[in-house]
């Protein structure tokens, strides 16, 4: 896994990356779109708990449904339910309640927000040696083995880790006239084919 560094190590963070390695220095914010883009490329059929798809959100309706449904499946009424088991009846209902937002799709955005910050600045600084990406007062330093695959769009590029990290960088950040050596670090450096997936080349790129 990439090693969590705060703002106090970025004193070290040459003797990581080091000067001289440096292949690319990308300054960018993403925008909303762009970030969209980089989630239905990561997630193309469900989509994520904050941006659902229709099939995302068809489960979080049936979610609700059976949760609304669990007393009388245990042959409760909910006024018994409600009456004997006051506390059960309230966690059950407010799951129910949270399927049902989820499944409309309401404020799951201002969630989506806040928790991915697009409104500050990504700086992405790209060696042999592996990304280093300083964001939210927070520094990662991601050797390229840290990586389990990248896609890859004419907009955008998702470098993935295991778990649910992902990041997004727009090839606009990229200088000029640099994107196909950009993608060709990347064919080198990052599996092209993603774990358990039915597609040859999930990077989207043909080399």
């Amino acid at each position: 896994m990439g090693e969590l560094l705060t703002l106090s190590d970025q004193g070290d963070r040459r003797e990581i990356v080091g000067d001289n390695s440096t292949l690319f220095d990308l300054r960018f914010i993403l925008t909303e779109a762009e970030w969209r883009e980089g989630t239905d490329l990561l997630h193309p059929i469900f989509g994520t708990a904050y941006n659902p798809k229709i099939p995302l959100r068809l489960f979080f309706g049936l979610c609700g449904v059976l949760n609304v449904m669990i007393p009388v499946l245990n042959g409760w009424s909910w006024d018994e339910l409600i009456r004997e088991q006051p506390q059960r009846a309230a966690l059950t209902a407010l799951v129910a309640i949270a399927c049902a937002l989820a499944a409309m799709g309401v404020g799951t955005k201002a969630l989506d927000r806040r928790l991915n910050r697009i409104d500050l600045e990504r700086h992405i600084v790209v060696t042999d040696r592996g990304v280093t990406i300083t964001w939210n007062n927070r520094v990662f330093n991601h050797e390229w083995k840290d990586f389990v695959y990248f896609r890859a769009t004419p907009n955008v590029v998702i470098l993935r880790n295991p778990g649910v990290r992902f990041w997004t960088i727009p090839l606009r950040a990229v200088p000029a006239g640099s994107e196909s050596r950009f993608l060709d670090l990347l064919h080198r450096k990052v599996p092209r084919r993603q774990p358990y997936s039915w597609s040859p080349d999930s990077s989207g790129y043909a080399h």
